[in-house]
């Protein structure tokens, strides 16, 4: 596990989701620990938790996210404007070496 590979990703996942306002009700998991976003997408750090307790699909060595709100609906019902926000997400992983894989329409988890 490379914990500060895991950190630069979910930083960048977390400016993304700010600059689009999709962070609303959503989790960046990484190195036992999370950024959980609130239905007003206000930021608590949580600490000692991992993903796994929370969804089958979740990959603790690297990062997991759940979300049920603004990005939820990107990642599962396409149009236009979702398309390239989608786009704009996966190439995010790309760019650190990964990419998601989703286990439920709520839940994803990065892989190398």
């Amino acid at each position: 596990m490379n914990k500060e590979k895991n950190r630069r990703l979910a930083d960048c996942i977390k400016e993304f989701l700010e600059r689009y306002s999709l962070n609303i009700d959503t989790r960046i998991y990484f190195n036992n620990m999370c950024y959980s976003f609130d239905s007003s997408g206000n930021m608590t750090v949580i600490k000692n938790i991992k993903a796994s307790d929370y969804f089958e699909y979740a990959n603790d060595d690297t990062v997991s996210m759940t979300f049920e709100g603004p990005l939820y609906n990107a990642l599962n019902h396409g149009h236009w404007t979702s398309c390239v926000i989608v786009e704009e997400f996966a190439k995010i992983f790309e760019n650190h070496g990964m990419h998601y894989e989703m286990g439920n329409m709520w839940n994803l988890a990065a892989y190398y």
